[in-house]
């Protein structure tokens, strides 16, 4: 929406930062959103695995961000998990900083962003086997609509993205603010 709407409407100007994620950095609309909003005058700010990407290559400034690599289990695709999460660290990262050059206290939120690890492997364990009983009684499915408002409506639609590249299956993110 950004690329295709608001980089060219929006009230840009060098008092703007721009930020584009891209992992792969060469998701064609996150560069054409960041080129069109840096015609505009704003200021652009990738995250991205490498500085060679061509979304880096169409930013004033670049984070590099890596998720290490680990094997798929047999029969396990879930491309772009670590990278998600990678880059949602980048950016906590990103807001924690520019909240401490504003002279915000920002502790609680870097020890709980500390935890996170910790707290991602409780949760799959806990989820482990709910998520596989729900698995076996959906096995026949063929469609899915993941459903999320504010932040996890983003997070509806990435899960609705797994859905499709590990499964195969038709899957849609909704907003149930709309």
């Amino acid at each position: 929406t950004f690329s295709r709407y608001a980089a060219d409407f929006a009230p840009l100007d060098a008092e703007t930062w721009v930020i584009g994620v891209s992992v792969s950095g060469g998701v064609s609309r996150t560069i054409e959103g960041l080129m069109r909003a840096r015609r505009r005058g704003a200021r652009v700010l990738a995250i991205t695995s490498s500085a060679q990407t061509p979304i880096a290559q169409a930013a004033d400034a670049v984070l590099i961000t890596r998720a290490p690599d680990i094997p798929s289990a047999a029969g396990v695709l879930a491309p772009g998990s670590r990278s998600y999460y990678a880059s949602l660290v980048m950016l906590y990262a990103v807001a924690l900083r520019l909240a401490e050059l504003r002279g915000r206290e920002t502790r609680p939120w870097r020890e709980a962003l500390a935890r996170a690890p910790a707290l991602a492997e409780q949760t799959i364990a806990r989820c482990e086997l709910p998520a596989s009983e729900w698995a076996a009684r959906t096995l026949d499915a063929r469609e899915f609509v993941i459903c999320g408002s504010g932040p996890n409506f983003g997070t509806a639609c990435f899960g609705a993205a797994k859905l499709i590249e590990a499964c195969g299956d038709a899957a849609i993110g909704q907003d149930v603010e709309e």
